[in-house]
């Protein structure tokens, strides 16, 4: 949860940041792959961005990529915001009695069987929406990640269903 709070952190200060977070995670993939990556800056992601505004010639689409763009770029911060939340809850709950875990452990669940359902489908397991950019770094990191949030949400709901038995239990 720490490292998630400074990796996410980064991006919510700097949207564009999201590039230049990853180098262990890249490093390692790369060894793992046997690919090599050179890392993209600040600037190349403004490049990127404004490159996709620029390739539109109809000004009322320019305007909605421009809104597309914003969007994405938005939401980074967003998520960077939930996952700081989500870490400093989840240090919160460790402070309570198994009892008093249910409603967190309602959040954590619903969070990690959402991660999960994205990361099978964009490996290609769960048919469900559909992510046009995946590249060979994206499927692997789902191929990764997927099994990991899978018995996250598992754990997840296991623990809100037994810190629901436990609060009525105490009730009684």
């Amino acid at each position: 949860s720490v490292g998630l709070l400074m990796i996410y952190s980064n991006y919510w200060i700097d949207p564009c940041g999201i590039v230049n977070v990853p180098n262990l995670f890249h490093s390692s993939f790369d060894m793992i792959l046997g690919t090599e990556h050179e890392m993209l800056t600040k600037d190349d992601c403004t490049q990127m961005m404004n490159g996709a505004i620029d390739s539109i010639d109809n000004p009322l689409k320019k305007d909605l990529v421009k809104t597309t763009v914003f969007i994405m770029l938005f939401k980074l911060r967003v998520e960077s915001s939930f996952f700081g939340g989500l870490a400093v809850a989840s240090f919160y709950g460790l402070t309570l009695p198994f009892k008093d875990r249910h409603s967190l452990m309602l959040l954590i669940s619903v969070f990690a069987t959402g991660v999960a359902i994205a990361d099978w489908n964009q490996f290609g397991v769960i048919p469900v929406g559909h992510h046009g950019f995946i590249d060979p770094m994206g499927f692997f990191i789902s191929y990764s990640f997927a099994p990991v949030m899978t018995l996250m949400s598992l754990i997840g709901w296991v623990s809100f269903y037994y810190s629901g038995v436990a609060a009525k239990t105490k009730k009684e």
